[in-house]
């Protein structure tokens, strides 16, 4: 599984992501969320694992770290 505190420099950078399922996302690196920050609803189990966002050019996309096999500044 992907540490995402190392990735932490590549915040604001444009990011090639490769997935678990072989989808590649393109965009802005925008942000890290702790499973704690993660939000959820009343009656859904909590989140247990970190996330991230990307700003791609056509929506803003949540990953979260089991569907991410790498991350590398383009």
């Amino acid at each position: 599984m992907i540490n995402l505190k190392e990735k932490v420099n590549l915040i604001g950078k444009k990011v090639k992501i490769v997935c678990t399922d072989g989808q590649i996302v393109v965009g802005i690196f925008s942000e890290i969320f702790d499973k704690e920050d993660n939000e959820w609803r009343e009656g859904e189990e909590l989140p247990t694992s970190e996330s991230i966002l990307i700003d791609t050019k056509d929506y803003p996309m949540e990953l979260f770290i089991e569907e991410i096999l790498s991350i590398t500044a383009i």
